[in-house]
Formats: C-alpha cells, structure tokens, sequence
C-alpha cells in the first residue's frame, strides 16, 4: 500500500511541476528598434501568450538628439490584433521630450487560443497637422492553452496537485 501511495505522490508531483512550469514560464517577446524623425523608437511586443493571461507590449521613445522648445517629434501610434483585446485601444500620441523618454504600455488579452495577426503603426505628426505613416511592422502572436487550460487554470491545478503530493507524501510516512 505505501508503494502505491508514494507512486501517486510522485505522479501528482511531477504534474504539479508540469503544471505550474508551463503556467509560470515567461512569455517570449520580441524587440525591434528603429529611428523615424528624430527619435529613436524600441517596441518590445510578446510572442506567445498564455489564453487567459494579460501580457505587455511596451514602447519606449528616445530623442536622437536634444530638440529646439517647440520642435520636439510628435508621433501617433497604434497597435493593433485581430482576435486580441489591446488596452486601451486605438491611437495614442506622444511627443519626445528633452529629458526623459516617452513610454507607452498595452495589455493584451487573447480570447481564444490559436494564432491573432496584428500591426503595429507610427505616424509622424508636423507642426501644421499633417501626418506620414512612417512604419507598419507585422506581428504574429501565438495564444496557448494546455491540455484545454488558460495560464490561471493550470497554475491553481498544479499548486492543488503539490498540495496533494505533500499529503501523500506525508501518509506514506506513517
């Protein structure tokens, strides 16, 4: 009976693991950096996503140079995914300070698993209102599941299964 015990523990252990190793890993991401009037833009978007997980895709914007009062680069961008919730959504407008980088966050959230194809957009907008579009970069994201489980699903599955292998753990010490 103690070998039957102690063989659940370890299949519940080594699920647990399983579990919470795929639920825990980080996301793998990609970064691309380019330059458009001025400034230098590095946009860092994930790859692969866990269904059920928010992820981030963040976009910093650094000054080449230290821009006259008045004449800093003002850019629009925007990201976009088919299939994906992009928060918030629609275009955003930054203009690239002296002193510090401009900096912009997205949540992301998959509603269902598969692949989602996406854009991401800059524009340039001039002093007199006129804007270029000045990158289109594509973007393929793959959203996951395991065994039918969302990123939260299998971490609460593989904690409750150490919780289970401890127990047994524990009864077949006595």
């Amino acid at each position: 009976m103690n070998t039957l015990i102690r063989g659940l523990g370890w299949l519940a252990a080594t699920l647990g693991a399983v579990l919470l190793g795929w639920g825990l890993w980080p996301s793998p991401q990609h970064t691309f950096t380019t330059e458009i009037g001025g400034a230098r833009l590095a946009f860092t978007v994930p790859t692969a996503l866990r269904l059920g997980d928010a992820p981030v895709a963040r976009l910093e914007v650094f000054p080449k140079a230290t821009p006259s009062p008045g004449q800093e680069p003002r850019l629009a961008v925007r990201l976009t995914f088919n299939g994906v919730e992009v928060v918030p959504p629609g275009e955003v407008a930054l203009t690239v300070g002296q002193d510090a980088p401009a900096r912009f966050t997205w949540r992301l959230r998959a509603q269902a698993s598969g692949s989602a194809l996406g854009s991401f957009w800059v524009y340039q907008i001039f002093p007199d209102g006129s804007r270029l579009a000045r990158l289109t970069y594509p973007l393929h994201l793959r959203v996951r599941t395991f065994l039918g489980l969302n990123g939260a699903e299998a971490r609460l599955l593989g904690l409750f299964a150490v919780f289970v292998a401890a127990v047994l753990a524990f009864a077949a010490r006595r």
